[in-house]
C-alpha cells in the first residue's frame, strides 16, 4: 500500500482484530449500528434470496432449498444480511429487494446514520475472521456465530462523510477490479485454471491486492480523503457459474 498515505494520528482501539484507528474515529458496538430484522415469513410472500460471497441476490438456481418455505426471516431493501454459519466465505452483503432468506441468515436492520460503508468493512477479511472468533461449534462444518454474539463486536465509525467517501473510493476500485478480473475464474481466492498458468498467476495476484487494499481503507491503515474519484462506468461483480455463489439452506429450521 506505499502508493497510499497514512493518516497523521492513530489511537489505540483495545480491541484485538484492530489495534488502532485514526485519532478521530470512533469504535461502536454493531449493536449500536444496526438492530436484529426477526420477523418470519413465506417465500410465498417474500420473493426468495440467496446470500453469497458476490451479496444478496435472487435465489440462485444452484441454492440447497429449504424444506421449510413458510418459516423463512423477511428481508426489506437496505438490510444488510450475513450467513451465521462462519464459513470465511464471506457469504453477505446489503440486500437491494425486499424478500426471505433461510434462518441460517441474521438480518440486519441499519439505523440512522448507518451508511454503505459498512458493506465494505463488514465484507472485510479481517472482518470476517473476527466473525468466525466470536462463534462457537462442536465441528468446522457446524462452526456459527449467532447475533448475540455478533452484536457485541466492536467495529470503527470514521465520520459519516469520510464513511461515504471510502465507500465511493472502494466501490471506484472494485469496478476496476472488476474489470481486469473474470470472476467466474476464482474461487475462494484460488484460481481454478492451472496455478502454472501466467495469467492466472497475474489474476490472483490482482485478487490479493483488491482484497487488501478493501481491508486497509475500511479499517483507516491508509487515508483516501483526498483522492479524487473520477467517472466511471460501474461494473459489478460477476455470479455467474461460480461454485462460491451456492446458497446453502439445509438445516434452516434447527438454527432458530
Amino acid at each position: 500500500m506505499s502508493a497510499f498515505h497514512r493518516y497523521t494520528d492513530y489511537k489505540p482501539t483495545g480491541v484485538s482484530w484492530i489495534e488502532s484507528i485514526p485519532a478521530h474515529w470512533e469504535m461502536k458496538k454493531i449493536n449500536d449500528l444496526f438492530s436484529e430484522r426477526s420477523e418470519k415469513c413465506s417465500d410465498k410472500d417474500f420473493m426468495p434470496l440467496s446470500v453469497t460471497k458476490f451479496g444478496v441476490t435472487k435465489q440462485l438456481d444452484t441454492a440447497v432449498k429449504s424444506k421449510d418455505s413458510d418459516n423463512r426471516k423477511k428481508v426489506l431493501k437496505g438490510d444488510f444480511v450475513i450467513n451465521s454459519r462462519s464459513d470465511r466465505r464471506g457469504s453477505s452483503g446489503f440486500s437491494e429487494y425486499d424478500g426471505s432468506v433461510s434462518l441460517i441468515n441474521i438480518v440486519l436492520c441499519p439505523r440512522e446514520n448507518t451508511s454503505m460503508y459498512y458493506h465494505y468493512l463488514l465484507r472485510s477479511h479481517k472482518f470476517i475472521e473476527e466473525f468466525y472468533r466470536n462463534g462457537r461449534g462442536i465441528v468446522a462444518d457446524l462452526w456459527t456465530t449467532r447475533y448475540s454474539e455478533m452484536k457485541n463486536i466492536y467495529v470503527p465509525v470514521p465520520p459519516i462523510e469520510e464513511q461515504n467517501h471510502i465507500y465511493e473510493f472502494l466501490r471506484w476500485k472494485t469496478s476496476v477490479f472488476n474489470g481486469l478480473i473474470p470472476e467466474k475464474a476464482i474461487t475462494k481466492g484460488n484460481m481454478i485454471a492451472s496455478s502454472k498458468s501466467l495469467l492466472a498467476r497475474e489474476m490472483m495476484l490482482i485478487d490479493e491486492y483488491r482484497t487488501s487494499l478493501i481491508s486497509a481503507a475500511v479499517t483507516g491503515e491508509i487515508d483516501v480523503r483526498d483522492i479524487v474519484i473520477p467517472e466511471y462506468e460501474y461494473i459489478e461483480d460477476s455470479d455467474e457459474g461460480m461454485d462460491d455463489s451456492t446458497d446453502t439452506e439445509e438445516m434452516d429450521a434447527q438454527e432458530d
